[in-house]
């Protein structure tokens, strides 16, 4: 069958082949891995499959960390039961990316979202609407910037297989149907990825406002990982999913005790 990647295909190629190559170019045996959303995601991947390199991670910093995803928020999880619906549209349209802008878009977006248009406030509840509250932390200035680079589109299989997990409830590979996946995994249902060989010490750093990486999702992946040194809530009741790389007050917010826990593990 034809494969189109995933954040499945980044774990178990992509990021082994960063991580050597960092290790390589630097000649260090292990390196600090920070993570943010998918980002984390791919990790957990990637030490599934190839659990050896867990030898190669000093310490594991989780930023808004995405594993099981059963009680996201917004429209993912009213599209989530139209998952395969949405997916087998696309490829009668062939078209296998989402997400994607051009040169149109992004000469929209510097005229309609920079920080003095009447129309910059609709900008930034678009770009937060999946992501969660109204973007109050967001610096209006960079808008056009930010909105330049995000969405930079990805694969359709990318944000099918996240829906998957909102309505399996599970942390799991990518699910083709029954028999496809009798032929993928031998099974009729997709396996789970092993958690239990992220060995490494992890850090995982969550806000009860994030609508992706919910605090009960977040809660259920801490009692899996075996070796979680710390979780810690973002003291804000309105800190979102994107606040984490966005946000004005991140710095003091987040990123004092990030660079805390790296330097424990230096």
């Amino acid at each position: 069958m034809p494969v189109f990647g995933s954040w499945h295909e980044m774990g178990i190629y992509d990021l082994p082949a960063v991580t050597d190559h960092v290790l390589n170019a630097t000649g260090a045996s292990q390196l600090h891995y920070l993570g943010f959303s998918m980002g984390t995601t791919v990790f957990w991947v990637m030490l599934s499959h190839r659990p050896h390199y867990a030898a190669k991670i000093r310490v594991m910093v989780a930023l808004g960390p995405v594993a099981f995803v059963q009680h996201v928020q917004g429209p993912l999880r009213f599209v989530a039961p139209f998952v395969n619906l949405i997916e087998r549209s696309m490829s009668l349209a062939g078209r296998h990316e989402m997400l994607s802008f051009g040169p149109v878009m992004d000469r929209l977006v510097s005229v309609f979202c920079h920080d003095e248009a009447l129309t910059a406030a609709i900008c930034q509840n678009m770009l937060f609407l999946v992501a969660g509250q109204k973007p109050s932390r967001l610096n209006k200035r960079y808008l056009p910037v930010l909105l330049a680079h995000t969405p930079a589109g990805t694969s359709v299989r990318t944000v099918s297989h996240y829906l998957q997990l909102v309505n399996s409830g599970s942390f799991s590979q990518y699910n083709y149907g029954k028999l496809p996946n009798l032929a993928q995994y031998g099974s009729f249902t997709p396996p789970e990825y092993k958690l239990q060989h992220v060995t490494v010490p992890v850090a995982l750093f969550w806000s009860a406002a994030d609508w992706l990486a919910a605090p009960q999702d977040v809660n259920r992946l801490e009692t899996v990982l075996p070796n979680v040194v710390l979780s810690k809530q973002v003291k804000s009741s309105r800190f979102s999913h994107l606040d984490f790389v966005w946000a004005s007050d991140a710095k003091d917010l987040v990123y004092r005790d990030v660079l805390k826990v790296l330097d424990d593990y230096h």
